[in-house]
């Protein structure tokens, strides 16, 4: 078991050879060239860095991709031509917490987030621009994957959407009551999508027909946590949940630090839907978590407050 030198939690790791790779998470960047044995933390000189991403085209060129800040709160995305020795901070128009980013060279990338959060860029990140997906619900985005320059797919709170035209337009493919968290596709027919509840999809036509799973869409049958509405906020915002059986409920809200700022709900409450609804008036701008806690189930949504 390898281990690094940090206490944060990593959520992403990359390899573009058998012994050149990265890990981000939290404040971090790690970089092992001999497979994983040792590990080196990289710097990026960015003030309260929080990165959900990373994506190297090569052993040279790469991005990662987060928020930076405390009580004022950007969107982040760095580059590297240089293996991660430098970064260099690239601009986007967006406040939204990006959970993805991804390149199919080192030109055409596209970064997507929270609040149907998508982005492209046609110069390695010099410019970004902002991509929408038509009437497909609104919805965090956490996993995108492209084939080639054309076709490319985005999952997240239940919502498969695909693109053929580099994301000039997005049509929504499945929505379900289930997280999906990660997208990948071999060519333009094979794929599979993962998410909660052990949810394992796949396809051989593009996405193009519905997926067979052997889960219920809109079941009501499960614990789930929504995505609050409407975010980014200012200065309320509704946090709805779902519970199929009578459950002990706890909800409580955290800043970006950690640190317990509010309990929404301790109780026991019979099985069914409900909404909370959180005034932040007396709260800073920033990133803030909510998450609750109903018998084993625990889940946790970011939240950015924005005054």
């Amino acid at each position: 078991m390898q281990k690094f030198a940090s206490t944060g939690g990593l959520k992403k790791i990359q390899f573009v050879t058998p012994t050149i790779g990265w890990a981000v998470g939290r404040s971090t960047v790690f970089k092992s060239v001999d497979g994983g044995e040792q590990w080196k933390e990289q710097q990026i000189n960015i003030d309260y860095p929080q990165i959900t991403s990373c994506y190297f085209v090569d052993s040279s060129i790469g991005w990662i991709a987060g928020i930076a800040g405390v009580e004022s709160v950007s969107t982040l995305i760095c580059k590297t031509t240089d293996g991660g020795t430098s970064w260099v901070r690239q601009t986007i128009s967006s406040w939204e917490i990006p959970h993805s980013v991804f390149f199919i060279n080192a030109d055409t990338g596209w970064v997507i987030g929270d609040d149907e959060m998508i982005y492209r860029t046609n110069d390695g990140g010099v410019h970004w621009n902002e991509q929408h997906h038509g009437d497909a619900p609104s919805a965090a985005l956490n996993s995108v994957w492209f084939v080639d320059k054309n076709n490319g797919w985005a999952v997240g709170e239940g919502i498969i959407l695909k693109t053929s035209d580099g994301g000039k337009n997005w049509s929504s493919r499945m929505i379900c009551d289930k997280t999906l968290n990660a997208v990948r596709f071999i060519d333009a027919s094979t794929g599979w999508v993962v998410g909660w509840y052990g949810v394992i999809l796949k396809t051989i036509d593009g996405g193009s027909t519905s997926a067979k799973t052997n889960f219920e869409i809109h079941s009501t049958n499960n614990f789930r946590l929504v995505q609050n509405y409407p975010n980014p906020f200012n200065p309320t915002t509704t946090i709805s949940y779902q519970i199929p059986v009578s459950s002990h409920v706890i909800l409580k809200i955290f800043d970006i630090l950690g640190r317990e700022v509010a309990t929404l709900m301790n109780q026991r409450k019979d099985a069914g839907r409900y909404s909370v609804q959180w005034d932040a008036t007396r709260f800073p701008s920033g990133v803030y978590f909510n998450t609750l806690q109903a018998g084993e189930y625990r889940d946790t949504k970011r939240m950015m407050l924005l005054k």
